[in-house]
């Protein structure tokens, strides 16, 4: 979270996007959102294999969040299609 009255720059500075190809990945499935802490002091606490984990947790709500967009998008033609057909 940003500091109150803060602009955020030192917040959106830290972030960086990064492409991880594992096998079988294509598409947006090697898209990550990497923060860097560098010289933060939550290195205290957000250790390098936590930020493993954290990177394994948004890549999985990342492809939950692409399969919801797709199952939606399958709905909306389907329900379109369903409309159109006089029954």
């Amino acid at each position: 979270a940003d500091v109150p009255g803060s602009d955020g720059a030192d917040a959106a500075s830290r972030l960086d996007v990064s492409i991880r190809r594992d096998p079988g990945d294509e598409g947006w499935a090697m898209f990550c959102l990497d923060y860097r802490l560098d010289d933060s002091p939550a290195t205290a606490v957000l250790t390098q294999a936590a930020m493993a984990r954290y990177r394994r947790c948004f890549r999985f709500v990342w492809r939950l969040k692409r399969t919801d967009l797709r199952l939606h998008d399958v709905w909306r033609r389907q329900t379109a299609v369903l409309h159109a057909c006089p029954g």
